[in-house]
């Protein structure tokens, strides 16, 4: 054990041959430092440190077999990683939420609150909001980029039920590429997809395209803005709505077609 101005103790602290160490304290509560902007006054510390001056290039903290590691307070376990390197929230237990898919990062509660996630951005910039990114190339190796073709979706946001034996999509929101891309060339297009009474397989009810039109019960809106179509099948065959401009003799007009 040795002492240290402003800490009540420190304890467990060995050095190696290159002068790099771990240390374990208890601080004062008097002690006026801080740890990473945290107030030290009272709290528990686990560090590395050294004596030339020098930190350690890592610190590794796990376990050594097929073992979950657990981070708790209250003495309840907050946060679990799993042996497959799942990283779990609210639970201790990986399940599949997404049919047959176990998510990588999950978040379970029992309330709004304890099952929500946030990404808040506390600055005056016009431009700088909380940000979700979701990417995908076609490289097979983490951290190699290859070029992604044209139909492939890069991310989505699925919305799932609890059907008394697992979980369905309800819907989906996903992104394509909509178009052949190339160096800072990236068309996309966004989907909205919706199941139907009696199903769980969401199918595609609208559109945006790369070029700005709007389909709705179509896949190919190139009629106007905004094209809707009706489905053959429901006694309105042929029928639906196309919102666009169109040139009459040189003439320019917005014109609704049906």
């Amino acid at each position: 054990k040795n002492t240290n101005a402003g800490t009540a103790a420190r304890a467990l602290s060995t050095l190696v041959a290159d002068s790099h160490g771990f240390d374990i304290f208890a601080a004062s509560s008097t002690f006026a430092g801080t740890y990473g902007g945290v107030p030290a006054a009272g709290s528990a510390v686990i560090r590395t440190f050294s004596s030339a001056g020098s930190r350690p290039t890592s610190f590794l903290i796990g376990t050594g077999g097929a073992d979950p590691l657990h981070l708790m307070t209250a003495n309840v376990p907050r946060l679990t990683v799993m042996p497959s390197g799942r990283l779990l929230i609210g639970t201790q237990t990986e399940y599949a939420t997404d049919g047959s898919i176990t998510p990588q990062v999950q978040v379970h509660g029992t309330s709004a609150t304890a099952s929500s996630l946030s990404s808040t951005a506390w600055t005056a910039g016009a431009t700088s909001p909380g940000t979700l990114v979701l990417g995908r190339s076609r490289g097979t190796t983490i951290g190699t980029n290859t070029i992604v073709a044209d139909g492939d979706t890069l991310g989505g946001i699925f919305f799932n039920g609890d059907d008394g034996t697992g979980f369905k999509r309800a819907a989906w929101i996903d992104v394509q590429v909509d178009g052949t891309p190339g160096a800072n060339d990236m068309p996309g297009r966004i989907r909205f997809l919706t199941s139907a009474d009696g199903t769980a397989s969401p199918t595609e009810k609208m559109r945006i395209t790369s070029n700005g039109n709007v389909g709705i019960g179509t896949a190919l809106p190139t009629s106007g803005k905004l094209q809707v179509a009706i489905a053959p099948g429901n006694g309105a065959e042929g029928t639906g709505l196309a919102l666009g401009t169109n040139d009459w003799g040189g003439n320019s007009a917005t014109t609704i077609q049906f």
